[in-house]
């Protein structure tokens, strides 16, 4: 059996690699952000250029969680190739250590990761998202909706008695309570436009005391057929939709944290609406840690056979590439759960379970032959 100082140094490693590859590509994509950000820039000279240095680094961790499992990949693969070149696995092999366990303590890891990027991560990512979304609000949601391709924008129609009104908003905020670069279009009942409001921003406001709840424009320029656009400080507009109602229209799955999932499973059940997307976040986050665990696997097939038969890089690239492919898969079976065509459950675990089983037996096979 591997020793603690042994497995704690092996941890250790594999911990450094993985945190060095997550804060490589969590600069790279800051710097990609920033770059495609510097275009805009001349679009808003009012704005100082903090502004949009914060919209990037609120951005970048809900993008770097995506591709946590590359972190993994390219840490446990470079770690083995650390370890081989050092001739420490040789010598650790020729001390009687076996394959598993000398991958158990990148397993461990994988798994502590996991449970950390699910519980913790996840939660300071969507937090961060939503502080993101703040600045973005201030800096382009005055402006309507100009850089509305890279914002979280919102369609609502309301249906009423005296006619419908359909609303665009270029940043949704506060679960649709707070709107920013906004466009409503009213109709009356025969469908025709009555007028169109153009807002800086608009808020909702729940109905009390037997009062219905309202949209509440500001900063508004309303423009009726015929007529020349006139400017209003605050406009006030009735809805029958309800905050409940806003919320699960603007509010996805991914926007929502792993502490918070079961909570709205709960709500879109006895709302009678499909849960799906909501269960199949859910499971993901659940399965998260094996999938860690799988991209640890891969790196050690395609890694080990590196480190004891003397293969080129092609071997390597051998590994990244089934990385990439189990990726791929996932996402296209999470389409398949989302969509009710296989439980949400089966659609999370299945591909993790599938390559981390074909891995062992890889692995046993290089192993034992």
């Amino acid at each position: 059996m591997i020793g603690r100082t042994l497995g704690m140094y092996f941890a250790r490693l594999f911990l450094k690699n993985m945190l060095l590859i997550f804060l490589l590509i969590l600069f790279l994509i800051v710097a990609v952000d920033m770059t495609d950000q510097a275009r805009r820039m001349s679009r808003y000279p009012d704005v100082p250029f903090s502004d949009f240095l914060m919209i990037s680094l609120a951005r970048a961790p809900g993008f770097a969680e995506k591709i946590l499992p590359f972190a993994i990949l390219f840490g446990s693969i470079g770690t083995l190739i650390i370890l081989n070149q050092k001739m420490e696995l040789v010598v650790a092999r020729a001390a009687g250590v076996s394959v598993w366990q000398f991958i158990w303590p990148a397993a461990i890891s994988a798994v502590i990761l996991g449970l950390f990027s699910m519980m913790v991560y996840n939660p300071i990512a969507l937090k961060t998202a939503d502080f993101g979304r703040d600045i973005e609000a201030k800096v382009y949601g005055s402006k309507g909706n100009v850089e509305s391709e890279r914002t979280r924008n919102l369609w609502i129609r309301q249906n009423s008695n005296e006619g419908d009104m359909i609303i665009y908003a270029a940043v949704s905020r506060k679960n649709g309570r707070l709107l920013n670069g906004v466009t409503a279009y009213q109709y009356d009942k025969t469908g025709y436009l009555n007028q169109r409001l153009d807002a800086s921003s608009t808020r909702f406001i729940e109905g009390k005391n037997g009062k219905s709840a309202q949209w509440q424009f500001r900063k508004v320029t309303i423009t009726k057929p015929g007529n020349r656009p006139k400017n209003v400080k605050s406009l006030r507009v009735d809805t029958n939709l309800s905050a409940n109602q806003i919320n699960r229209v603007s509010t996805r799955a991914d926007d929502v944290s792993f502490w918070q999932l079961p909570a709205r499973i709960e709500q879109a059940d006895n709302a009678g609406r499909l849960a799906n997307n909501f269960r199949m976040q859910f499971q993901l986050l659940l399965a998260r840690p094996l999938f860690f665990v799988a991209m640890v696997l891969i790196a050690a097939t395609v890694s080990l056979k590196f480190i004891r038969f003397g293969q080129n890089s092609k071997v390597i690239l051998t590994g990244i590439l089934a990385g990439f492919v189990l990726y791929v898969v996932t996402e296209l079976v999470v389409g398949f759960g989302k969509n009710g065509v296989v439980p949400p459950w089966f659609a999370a675990w299945s591909p993790a379970t599938v390559v981390a089983l074909i891995s062992v037996t890889i692995l046993l096979h290089q192993e034992d032959g």
